[in-house]
């Protein structure tokens, strides 16, 4: 079991940053720029949403690789094909 939980940790930080590129690309289809400069989200002291933001990227690391990659292998049948 801890086995397992360190190779699912392990693999998400490494595709972490991955997972941090599609959360902001969602997020930016949605609100603007303007938005993510607030005080909430540039403020490193009390209150930051930024160490949220990072927690949600760690969690969503390998979901986010594996739906790209599901994406990507359909896209490169076509092309070949």
């Amino acid at each position: 079991m801890k086995l397992t939980i360190l190779i699912f940790t392990v693999v998400s930080c490494l595709l972490c940053p991955f997972s941090k590129k599609c959360l902001e690309s969602i997020a930016l289809r949605f609100t603007n720029r303007c938005f993510w400069q607030k005080r909430a989200f540039t403020d490193s002291a009390g209150g930051s949403l930024i160490a949220l933001f990072y927690v949600f990227c760690f969690i969503l690391a390998i979901p986010f690789s594996f739906i790209y990659f599901i994406f990507n292998v359909k896209s490169l049948k076509h092309k070949s094909g």
